[in-house]
């Protein structure tokens, strides 16, 4: 690592791709944290947890999708000899006492959890607007409100 370039000498995501090890998303992770220091999103949730960030005119949303993979229709490849698949998402995965934290420039009024209508305690701290999830449907949206 030099400055704001990270360099490994193996193709790590084809890796990480085909073979899923810790080790390989271990070493992604480091390099991202020195990468962004100050990251636009912090989640404590697991590893298959997907976000995405989205600004309107009057918040910021936290969008939560809690889906476990699993493999389906599995074969070789008659080009390439590969183990081929689709990946297939039939089952939500709860999300229990994950802390999301979202940056910042502004203290929300308040947050929710939609479509749930719930609504959270938000923390406002240091540039980041935290809230704690409790999903069971595997779907979920926290909106932080101007």
């Amino acid at each position: 690592m030099r400055g704001n370039v990270a360099t490994v000498a193996a193709p790590i995501f084809t890796a990480y791709g085909r073979h899923g090890a810790v080790a390989y998303r271990e070493l992604l992770r480091r390099c991202f944290d020195r990468l962004l220091p100050v990251p636009l999103l912090r989640v404590d949730g697991p590893s298959h947890l997907e976000t995405t960030v989205v600004d309107t005119g009057d918040a910021r949303v936290v969008h939560l999708l809690s889906f476990l993979a699993s493999r389906q229709a599995e074969g070789v490849s008659p080009l390439t000899r590969a183990v081929e698949g689709i990946d297939m998402v039939h089952d939500p995965f709860p999300l229990v006492g994950v802390t999301v934290s979202v940056r910042s420039d502004w203290e929300p009024s308040r947050a929710t959890l939609q479509p749930h209508g719930r609504k959270l305690d938000v923390d406002y701290a240091d540039g980041y607007a935290t809230v704690v999830v409790n999903l069971d449907d595997g779907h979920g949206m926290v909106v932080f409100e101007r």
